[in-house]
């Protein structure tokens, strides 16, 4: 059948495509199809089509006339990832087309050798890791972690700005979890945060890097790397606004968002070749910088986080944990891990102490070798509710209360809230969940809804403040006692729901043991004692008030005394220190996960520290002393007394 005019003055290019093998992995072939794209002599697109399974491609091309064509062979990618993929590319002179029946042809037959193409072969890179938040309340540090926050990967490309301050102040950072960039730096940074492409880089003033001089060689970063393993480095900031010469390119690679424990998990394609600053440059790995946002009913808290010793990794995958110390974060308790069906109502912990620690007879902690050990300060309570309960079809309450001994109970009323999480947009807002009157009722919490919200703290129950005297004199323990608190269910009018109606459980039981149910309520017995431990020094050769031993009195005797009333002393240590060398030394000490006997009095000798002493020479005596008493995290009411003595010595 003839052809018309337009069909034989068509134009095309047609051809097989082929991918050379070496030696080293003859299966490795890029994971995404291959795609020709065509241009003129002046560089305008005129055609592309996709290279099927068996390496052939055919399309038609927007030609008038025969004329010299460009192609262009590479993978097809993600929008955003062209210029990370080297094309192979090949002119074609007028001479190499052909006239056909059915129109002009290109033909095309070509072989692409392995060095070209693997460079078309990503790499496909999950990073993954936990983000948590330092914290420290009644002496203690600890970690909680941070959930529902959303996590951004940068490819910052950055070159070494932070190594000279990083060496200078080695021996400090590498005993941290986190440090600040204005701590570090010792340069105060302007908030709020501008954003990762903020124009606002060029109003604020860069820190000028060229202030530390210590120098880094590439032999020294593996070392300092070992070291700095731990280290997290934290900005409100993003790091490129301020070292925008270090920091000379920035990309969002991969975003995600932290699960209920803190824990984030983000996979993407790597591509080795980046299109920067008019050519190609090889970047086998990406370095990495994490920006934490928390959006908490609608306001912002972000930072930035250089894992700093993670950046690079020789594997396909990376885990970064991170520490974050920005007050302004909020954080939660974990996903607890506590599955409750039905009506199932029982205490879990106080604090991190799960409540089959607690000896039900004595009201202590019994862990180990632990043991005596009471209960004080500000206790957290946890506790479960059956999905029944927690559904949120009908609403449902809740009272904690306590009594000493055999006395009358008297209701927790300390405000609790928490923040909350739509399921389905991911949404946070903080929650307030009482204490409500809910008709005449007083005193009543509110239990979670758990089907349509994810929780920071889900078990988190209430706050016993046992040493609030003026806000909550009711619920102060001043000395010691044996106490019970009580968990009771309401319905929705604010009506106490029996045994009938919640399947109250005694908690304390141990691990797979089936809990033993409870008549009407749920009980903990606990014993309280928050009396710390009394100190006292004595020298009995000092004289005076400025406490001076004459030299000829040396050694002399250090008279201790460590008390706790309730005989609960776990642990008491004399140190000291010499004059302003900050040299010292341990003079005596003592230790029992049970109870040391009190009060514990000591005579010791001042040898340690006055052996070899010509000289007149001051001296710092500090005691301190830890009793047995938790707050569900740690041991809380240390105290510590200082005493000064000087040893003079007469030249005359």
């Amino acid at each position: 059948m003839a052809k018309s005019p337009e069909e034989k003055h068509a134009f095309y290019v047609k051809g097989q495509i082929k991918l050379a093998q070496d030696n080293t992995d003859c299966s490795q072939q890029p994971d995404s199809p291959l795609q020709v794209r065509a241009y003129n002599a002046a560089n305008r697109f005129i055609g592309c089509g996709d290279v099927n399974e068996k390496g052939q491609f055919s399309f038609s091309l927007e030609l008038e006339e025969v004329e010299a064509v460009h192609l262009s062979i590479a993978p097809i990618v993600e929008k955003g990832d062209e210029g990370r993929v080297p094309p192979f590319s090949k002119h074609y002179q007028i001479k190499d087309w052909q006239y056909t029946e059915a129109g002009n042809v290109l033909q095309v037959e070509e072989t692409i050798l392995s060095n070209v193409w693997r460079l078309w072969w990503p790499r496909y890179i999950c990073i993954g890791g936990k983000i948590r938040k330092k914290i420290k309340e009644d002496g203690i540090t600890k970690y909680c972690p941070v959930p529902y926050v959303k996590v951004e990967i940068f490819d910052v490309d950055r070159e070494f700005c932070l190594w000279p301050w990083l060496k200078a102040r080695l021996d400090v950072v590498k005993k941290l979890p986190v440090i600040q960039t204005p701590v570090l730096v010792k340069k105060p940074i302007p908030i709020p945060d501008p954003g990762p492409l903020a124009e606002a880089a060029a109003a604020l003033q860069p820190l000028n890097t060229q202030t530390v001089s210590a120098r880094i060689t590439e032999q020294q970063q593996p070392e300092l790397l070992d070291q700095l393993r731990d280290l997290t480095i934290s900005s409100k900031i993003a790091p490129w606004v301020f070292w925008p010469r270090c920091f000379y390119s920035k990309r969002l690679i991969c975003s995600t968002t932290t699960d209920c424990n803190g824990n984030y998990r983000c996979c993407f394609k790597w591509w080795p070749i980046h299109f920067r600053n008019g050519h190609f440059r090889f970047d086998s790995l990406p370095d990495i910088i994490i920006k934490v946002t928390q959006v908490i009913d609608g306001v912002e808290q972000v930072i930035y986080l250089d894992p700093y010793t993670s950046v690079r990794w020789n594997s396909t995958s990376g885990t970064i944990n991170l520490t974050l110390d920005n007050e302004e974060i909020i954080c939660g308790s974990g996903c607890d891990g506590t599955d409750v069906r039905g009506t199932s109502t029982f205490f879990t912990r106080i604090g991190n102490d799960e409540v089959y620690h607690i000896d039900q007879t004595k009201g202590t902690y019994e862990e180990g070798a632990w043991s005596n050990v009471a209960y004080g300060g500000n206790l957290n309570v946890h506790a479960v509710f059956g999905d029944t309960l927690s559904s949120g079809v009908s609403k449902r309450y809740y009272r904690l209360s306590i009594r000493k001994g055999m006395g009358s109970f008297t209701p927790i009323n300390v405000p609790l809230s928490d923040t909350r999480v739509n399921k389905n947009t991911l949404l946070s807002t903080s929650y307030a969940l009482g204490p409500f009157n809910i008709n005449g009722t007083p005193n009543l919490y509110e239990v979670r809804d758990t089907n349509h919200f994810y929780w920071y703290n889900i078990q988190r129950i209430g706050q016993w403040r046992t040493l609030s005297p003026n806000s909550y004199p009711l619920l102060q323990v001043a000395d010691e006692g044996k106490y019970t608190l009580r968990l009771e269910v309401f319905d929705e009018n604010g009506n106490k729901m029996d045994s009938s109606q919640v399947d109250y459980r005694d908690g304390t039981a141990g691990p797979g043991i089936t809990l033993p149910p409870m008549a009407d309520r749920c009980d903990l017995i606990m014993q309280l004692d928050n009396k710390a431990p009394e100190l006292d020094i004595q020298v009995p050769a000092a004289t005076g008030a400025c406490g001076v031993v004459k030299h000829a009195n040396v050694p002399f005797d250090i008279h201790t005394t460590v008390n706790q009333e309730n005989g609960r002393l776990y642990y008491w240590r004399l140190y000291y220190y010499k004059g302003l060398s900050g040299g010292g030394g341990n003079l005596a000490s003592a230790a029992s996960y049970t109870g040391l006997s009190t009060p514990a009095q000591s005579t010791i000798s001042s040898s340690p520290m006055t052996n070899g002493l010509t000289s007149t020479c001051a001296f710092s005596l500090r005691l301190n002393a830890w009793p047995l008493i938790r707050n569900g995290y740690g041991l809380i009411h240390h105290r510590q007394i200082n005493r000064a003595v000087a040893v003079e010595k007469c030249n005359c």
